[in-house]
């Protein structure tokens, strides 16, 4: 198993396990979110293809509006 943070709390995960499988349980990033990995920006279109690392700080961010 491989030990990451979200927004701040720890999970845990099998090794190889993508970006999307991490956050989908965030249904808020499908319609209006960015994902950072160790503060990095992670276009949704790279979502499957990134795998997280053991350590990694995933950080998903929410946009809101607002008048």
């Amino acid at each position: 198993m491989i030990d990451i943070t979200i927004n701040g709390y720890p999970r845990r995960f099998v090794p190889g396990t993508n970006l999307r499988e991490c956050v989908e349980c965030y249904s808020e990033v499908k319609a209006k979110g960015a994902v950072f990995i160790n503060r990095k920006f992670i276009p949704v279109d790279k979502y499957d293809t990134t795998v997280v690392q053991h350590g990694d700080c995933v950080n998903i961010v929410y946009f809101l509006g607002g008048g």
